[in-house]
């Protein structure tokens, strides 16, 4: 009897012994898993909060390019229009020019029948 009470307290022993190293091993991998967890949770904010700033500056710079483009777009329609006006300047000074030709053209014809009349024994 001694001995299987020797035997059952040393496989008592032992299986304490197991259940303490596995107690140990065991609290130990959750302090590795929590620490990098942890680590993790860090590096995971710091690249969340990087990129919503970036975002932000993104929005910014894309608010501020949408105001020039649209200040810009504004600025070209006003010089189409400016460039249209000008056309319309240039026609009607041709178009002038073009009447005042005629006129000159038939006023110079004039003077021609009255050179030809005058080298055709005129005394006057």
């Amino acid at each position: 009897m001694a001995e299987r009470e020797a035997l059952a307290r040393s496989h008592q022993e032992e299986h304490d012994s197991l259940e303490r190293g596995w107690s140990e091993q065991r609290d130990l991998l959750e302090a590795e898993f929590k620490k990098s967890k942890d680590e993790s949770d860090r590096a995971w904010i710091e690249l969340y909060a990087d990129a919503t700033k970036k975002a932000d500056e993104e929005k910014t710079r894309v608010s501020q390019l949408t105001v020039e483009k649209e200040a810009l777009a504004r600025q070209f329609d006003e010089l189409k229009a400016e460039c249209q006006k000008e056309k319309e300047t240039i026609k009607s000074v041709a178009s002038n020019l073009e009447s005042e030709k005629s006129r000159l053209e038939k006023l110079m014809e004039c003077y021609g029948d009255i050179a030809e009349i005058k080298s055709k024994g005129d005394t006057y």
